[in-house]
């Protein structure tokens, strides 16, 4: 039995009075200035000592334990923990192993701190075990003593280093020293600062700005030599308390595919621009000339009926393949800013402008647009607005089969999931559309079906990048013959 005095400041009921040796009370001072939580138990299980933290912490106010069963002391502590389950199966674990040494980590219920358990036997001069001296010590998250596994830590594909607040290296995994020796060039045995990479490495860099800034840090996309094309994230996070910072860990990550798949994006998008860059210009040049020289020949007296009707078709081939040139143009546009500058703007004006614009485009035709617009209404909307009005106006004489087309607008207000829109209803006497095709009409970019048209999926865009939505109905429920109700809703400004 290990024989070491009742550091509680209570005597046991019964206790004798005797003068203890100085070599203990030497033993029992010193484990009490370490401010750790210190329990001694003899080979039964049974408390022999406890120290003046260990009944501060977990036992205030109460009697001496020793003679008491250990685990029964403990185990009523549980509900301290913020997982008591996995308190309970460490504890247990570790007692049914007496004669090896144990470690574990619990969180701290009503704090974020760490109850870190070391366990350890007490052996005879013979290697028998006497009893087990515990020591039940509190940390904050953030030391470099919570990196402690290594086999777990060793496991973690990424590589991982610790330093601490001076740039010492105290710590590595095995993902970390071989980025170390295979990227940085230096034995990970011998490497004792990162300060041997020089101020201006992007690794030194990152570190010395989270410490200094007490906060994460990135050096993204760092190639560390131009032979091997490996490219590498490092990831810099401070071990902070609200005391000091003890240091910090660096994570790095091979990023390698990622900065591969960027550089063929960007080759991509160049390939990209070229070729909007050719319908834009070339393209739609060639076009120009195409329809001056048919618009030429429409003049001409001189066409039987066949040949006007060719004509015809033929302006209007030329006539779409400049429309559709001009709306994957707008289509890139709406991609790069259509969630950019969004500011309140005028609803009502927007409206009547694009009715305005829509009577002169087809001021051959008879065309009623019957509207009820709510004046000064602001929505959220950019430049792009003009175009969600404009698509749906046009389709709505369109497809509309009547010599007289009319068309009912109408704005008012609604609320959705807790957010306030304007919701604009557009109704048309057109063929109507298919309920099966609704959802399809909007989703043109991204798929392959027939028809050259995108302006409702571009419409669809805009109105995403604006966070509003976008529906149709049928103008007379359940006949779709009657026409379709095109229904958007815009966040009220």
């Amino acid at each position: 039995m290990i024989k070491v005095p009742d550091g509680s400041g209570n005597r046991s009921p019964g206790a004798m009075e005797e003068k203890q040796p100085d070599a203990l009370a030497m033993l029992r001072s010193a484990l009490d200035s370490t401010g750790d939580a210190v329990l001694i138990t003899g080979n039964d299980g049974r408390i022999q000592w406890a120290s003046k933290s260990f009944y501060s912490q977990y036992l205030p106010g109460s009697a001496s334990v020793a003679g008491q069963d250990r685990k029964s002391i403990l185990d009523a502590q549980a509900k301290r923990f913020k997982d008591p389950r996995l308190f309970r199966e460490n504890l247990s674990a570790i007692l049914v192993r007496p004669h090896e040494k144990g470690e574990a980590e619990w969180e701290l219920a009503d704090r974020h701190m760490i109850i870190h358990l070391r366990a350890c036997p007490v052996r005879d001069e013979a290697g028998k075990v006497l009893g087990r001296i515990e020591t039940y010590r509190e940390e904050e998250p953030g030391t470099i003593a919570c990196l402690a596994d290594r086999e777990v830590i060793d496991s973690v594909p990424a590589g991982i280093l610790g330093v601490d607040d001076h740039l010492n290296v105290v710590y590595y995994n095995r993902s970390g020293a071989e980025f170390v020796y295979s990227r940085l060039g230096f034995d990970p045995r011998e490497l004792k600062s990162i300060e041997v990479l020089g101020q201006d490495h992007p690794l030194v860099k990152a570190v010395i700005e989270s410490l200094s800034g007490r906060k994460l840090a990135v050096a993204a996309g760092y190639q560390a030599s131009p032979e091997t094309e490996a490219y590498y994230d490092m990831i810099v996070t401070p071990l902070a308390s609200h005391r000091h910072v003890s240091g910090a860990v660096i994570t790095i990550l091979d990023v390698t595919g990622r900065q591969k798949a960027m550089a063929a994006v960007q080759l991509a998008r160049k390939y990209d621009d070229f070729f909007i860059n050719l319908m834009s210009h070339d393209i739609r040049n060639f076009n120009q000339i195409s329809m001056g020289y048919l618009e030429m020949l429409e003049l001409s007296e001189n066409l039987n009926e066949d040949e006007r009707t060719y004509l015809t078709k033929a302006l209007s081939g030329v006539t779409g393949s400049n429309r559709l040139i001009e709306n994957v143009r707008q289509v890139r546009t709406v991609i790069e800013s259509g969630d950019q500058n969004i500011v309140p703007t005028d609803l009502s004006k927007v409206l009547n402008d694009s009715i305005g614009k829509i009577k002169k485009a087809h001021a051959s035709q008879p065309i009623h647009i019957n509207s009820h617009i709510v004046p000064g209404s602001q929505v959220m909307a950019n430049h792009h607005v003009h175009e969600i009005f404009h698509h749906i106006l046009e389709n709505a004489v369109k497809y509309d089969p009547h010599p007289e087309k009319v068309i009912d607008l109408d704005v008012s207000e609604s609320s959705s999931e807790g957010k306030n829109y304007w919701t604009i209803r557009i109704a048309d006497r057109g063929t109507g559309i298919a309920e099966d095709r609704r959802r399809g009409i909007f989703e043109r970019i991204g798929q392959t079906t027939k028809g050259s048209g995108i302006g409702l999926s571009m419409v669809n865009m805009i109105v995403n990048k604006l966070g509003g939505r976008i529906w149709v109905e049928d103008r007379v429920p359940g006949d779709m013959s009657q026409g379709s109700v095109f229904v958007v809703q815009l966040r009220r400004a």
